[in-house]
C-alpha cells in the first residue's frame, strides 16, 4: 500500500497506554465498560485524557476517559481489546446478559459521533440496530451486517493464550472473535465513527447497521431487524456481510501464487430434514438380521447419500468464479475456465471442480450430511422400534425443497427403507422458511464498490490480488433479509489467512494479524464512501492513518 504506515510497535504503545489509562479510570477493561458507561456516554467518549501522564491524581477532572477513542487506530484496537473479554456466547459457557450489557456500553462510548448522528435501537434487548438516515429518501438502504456473539471456546488449556484475554503478541491480536466476527464489528463502527466526523460528510443513502447477538444459534436478532424494516417500509437494496476473505495459498491450480479475495456474491441456504425410521421391535435375544432393523436402516441410508449425492450443477456464482480464475489458472485449465458458462462446456467445468477434492465438489451441488442421530430403543434387551436422524443439506441455488425431499425419498427407498419411513422439514429455530436472496450480480454496483474498496485498501499488500465472487458454502444473518433486499448480498471480511489458518475459526488459537485489522477499517471506511456518499462530494481514498 502507498505511503507510510505507523510502525506496529507504536501503535501497541498507545493501545496499551489506552488501556492502562482506562484501567486508572475505571477499574480495568470490563469495569471500564461497565461501571463508567454514563458519565463515557454523557460526555461523549473518547478525546483526549490527562490519566497517561499521571495528572489525574493531581486534577481528578482531568482523569482519562472510561473508553478509548474508537476514530484512532490505536484506540478502536483497544475497543476490539476489550470486546473480546466479553464473553459473548449464548448459553451456558457464556457471561449471560450483563456481557451485551458492557459491551454495548463501551461501543457507545467509544463511538460517539456514530451514535449521535445515528438512531440506535436493541432489538430482543440485544441485537443492536443503527440507523443513519441519507439525504436522499428514494433511495433504498444499504444494511452492513455482523454480529456480536461468539461460539464456545472450550479446553482454554489447549490455546497459546486465554481465548477471553483479548491479547497482542507476535503481530496478532488472539482471542474468541478475531474471525468470527468481533473483528467486523469494531471495524465498521471504527470507520463509520471517522465518516461521522468528517465536516460536512453525510451519506446520501441511508445506512443500516445490523449486528446480530445470536448468529451462531440461529440468527432470530437478524430476523428481528429484517422484520422492523419491512414493518417501517424501508427499501433495501443491498447488504453486505460477512463471507469470504483474501486466501494467501491453497488454490494454486486457479490463482497460482497470486492471491485471492473470495467474495460471496450468493450462499447455500439451510435444509434440515428429520428422517423417522420405524420397525416392529421384538426381543433382543430373537434378532431376524434381515438388515431392517431401526439401527440397520438408519445405517444404510446414511451410506446412502454419501455414496450418491445430490445431482451436479454449475450455478452463476460458481461459474463467475471460474471465469475470474482463467487468466491465472495452469494454461491447460485456461480455455475451460475462461469459457464456464457456455452450454457445452458448463459439465465439463462442474467435472473438473467436482474431481478436484470435496472442497471443489460442495461448490457444483447441493451437499448433504448426516448431523443428528436420535436415540433409539427402550431397553437394553428390546429391539427399538423407532429412530431418527436428520439429514442437513446446503442448497445451492436453483434447487428447491421438493427436489431435494424427492431425492431424499429415493435415498430411503434405495436403502430398503420404504414404506417404513417418514420425512419431515425441520425449520431454522423452529421459524418461518427463508425467501431465497437473489444473487448479487458481479458485475453490478454493489459487487463493483468492494471490488474497488478491495483493491484500493489491501492491494498493496497483496501484489496480484485476484478478486473473485464465488458462491458461500455457510450461511450468514444476511438469510434473513430475503424477500427484502432485492440486489442481494455481499460477503466479504477484509482479512487475510492461509489455508492451514482457516481451521482456526471456531477453534483454538483464533487470531487475526493487526496489519488486517487497520486495514480492514479503511476497506469499510471506503466501501461506505462508495456506496452511501454524496455524488457531488470528492471521494479521494486517504490511507488509514495518513
Amino acid at each position: 500500500m502507498p505511503g507510510a504506515r505507523r510502525a506496529p510497535a507504536l501503535l501497541l504503545l498507545l493501545a496499551a497506554g489506552a488501556g492502562a489509562a482506562a484501567a486508572v479510570a475505571a477499574g480495568g477493561a470490563g469495569a471500564g465498560a461497565g461501571a463508567g458507561a454514563g458519565a463515557g456516554a454523557g460526555a461523549g467518549g473518547g478525546g483526549w485524557g490527562w490519566g497517561g501522564l499521571g495528572l489525574g491524581r493531581l486534577l481528578p477532572w482531568a482523569a482519562a476517559p472510561a473508553f478509548p477513542d474508537g476514530a484512532s487506530e490505536a484506540g478502536a484496537l483497544e475497543v476490539l481489546r476489550r470486546a473480546l473479554r466479553l464473553r459473548t456466547v449464548q448459553g451456558p459457557e457464556g457471561g449471560g446478559a450483563g456481557e451485551w450489557a458492557k459491551l454495548h456500553s463501551l461501543l457507545r462510548g467509544a463511538f460517539p459521533a456514530v451514535y449521535a448522528q445515528a438512531r440506535a435501537e436493541l432489538l430482543l434487548e440485544h441485537t443492536l440496530m443503527l440507523t443513519w438516515q441519507g439525504t436522499d429518501p428514494a433511495l433504498p438502504a444499504h444494511v452492513l451486517v455482523s454480529h456480536s456473539d461468539v461460539v464456545p471456546a472450550p479446553g482454554p488449556d489447549a490455546w497459546t493464550l486465554p481465548p477471553f484475554a483479548g491479547e497482542v503478541r507476535d503481530s496478532f491480536v488472539w482471542g474468541r472473535g478475531t474471525l468470527d466476527t468481533k473483528t467486523s464489528l469494531v471495524q465498521i463502527l471504527s470507520a463509520l465513527e471517522r465518516l461521522a466526523r468528517r465536516p460536512g460528510f453525510q451519506p446520501r443513502r441511508t445506512l443500516v447497521v445490523c449486528f446480530g447477538h445470536d448468529e451462531e444459534t440461529g440468527g432470530a436478532g437478524a430476523r428481528a431487524v429484517a422484520r422492523t424494516l419491512r414493518e417501517r417500509g424501508v427499501e433495501v437494496d443491498t447488504v453486505f456481510d460477512e463471507g469470504g476473505f483474501v486466501l494467501l495459498d491453497g488454490m494454486e491450480a486457479l490463482f497460482g501464487q497470486a492471491p485471492a479475495a473470495l467474495v460471496g456474491i450468493a450462499e447455500k441456504r439451510v435444509l434440515n430434514v428429520n428422517v423417522t425410521v420405524h420397525h416392529g421391535g421384538g426381543h433382543s435375544s430373537l434378532p431376524q438380521r434381515d438388515g431392517r432393523s431401526v439401527p440397520s436402516t438408519l445405517a444404510a441410508i446414511a451410506l446412502e447419500v454419501e455414496r450418491r449425492p445430490p445431482p451436479v450443477g454449475l450455478t452463476l456464482p460458481t461459474e463467475a468464479f471460474l471465469v475470474s480464475a482463467a487468466p491465472t489458472a495452469r494454461w491447460f485449465l485456461r480455455p475451460v475456465l475462461a469459457l464456464a458458462g457456455l452450454p457445452g462446456v458448463r459439465s465439463l467445468a462442474a467435472g473438473m471442480l467436482c474431481a478436484s477434492g470435496y472442497e471443489g465438489d460442495a461448490m457444483v451441488r447441493s451437499t448433504v450430511a448426516v448431523t443428528k442421530i436420535g436415540e433409539a430403543g427402550e431397553a437394553l434387551n428390546s429391539m427399538p422400534r423407532s429412530g431418527w436422524m436428520v439429514l442437513n443439506f446446503r442448497v445451492q441455488p436453483g434447487d428447491d425443497d421438493d427436489k431435494l425431499l424427492a431425492y431424499a425419498r429415493e435415498a430411503c427407498r434405495r436403502a430398503g427403507a420404504e414404506g417404513r419411513v417418514s420425512l419431515e422439514v425441520v425449520r431454522e429455530g423452529g421459524g418461518e422458511a427463508h425467501e431465497t436472496l437473489p444473487v448479487a450480480g458481479p458485475r453490478g454496483a454493489a459487487f463493483t464498490a468492494v471490488e474497488t474498496a478491495i483493491r484500493e485498501t489491501l492491494g498493496g499488500r497483496f501484489p496480484g490480488l485476484v478478486v473473485a465472487p464465488y458462491l458461500l458454502s455457510g450461511a450468514t444473518d444476511s438469510r434473513h433479509f430475503g424477500g427484502l433486499a432485492k440486489g442481494g448480498a455481499v460477503r466479504f471480511t477484509p482479512m487475510s489467512m492461509r489455508k492451514r489458518d482457516i481451521a482456526r475459526i471456531h477453534s483454538i488459537d483464533e487470531r487475526l494479524p493487526l496489519q488486517d485489522f487497520f486495514d480492514g477499517v479503511a476497506f469499510y471506511r471506503r466501501l461506505v464512501e462508495l456506496v452511501a456518499a454524496p455524488e457531488d462530494q470528492e471521494l479521494e481514498y486517504v490511507q488509514l492513518g495518513g
